[in-house]
């Protein structure tokens, strides 16, 4: 059970460090997130709504969706890696396997990736 475990350590909140990943980060995109993803000696992660989202509640709504699936699913990824998920509007209608399929697949294209290019 405390393998799906998200720990307070495991989660970016650091300015400095959302800059740096934001920076240097490769990126990686579906038709409902972004992701972007830094090499680091420690799995770490942050969950972020779209900006242009108005409502709280539609916002709260994405970043625990994102938190849960990524919660479950960590383990699927082969190296340590700091990542930033960013949720798109259109996420909060997705349900939570179609979510999970999603991010699943962006994980397959960070763990086969070779060559790396920034968008």
């Amino acid at each position: 059970m405390n393998r799906y475990k998200l720990k307070k350590n495991e989660i970016i909140r650091n300015r400095k460090d959302f800059e740096r990943i934001f920076k240097s980060g490769i990126r990686y995109s579906s038709a409902h997130l972004t992701l972007i993803v830094h090499p680091s000696s420690i799995k770490k992660a942050a969950f972020l709504p779209q900006k242009r989202l108005k409502s709280a509640v539609l916002r709260n709504r994405i970043k625990r969706l994102l938190r849960e699936v990524y919660r479950k699913n960590k383990e699927h990824l082969n190296e340590t890696k700091e990542l930033i998920l960013i949720g798109r509007k259109n996420v909060s209608k997705l349900g939570f396997l179609e979510l999970e399929k999603e991010i699943l697949t962006l994980f397959s294209k960070i763990n086969g990736e070779t060559s790396h290019t920034r968008n």
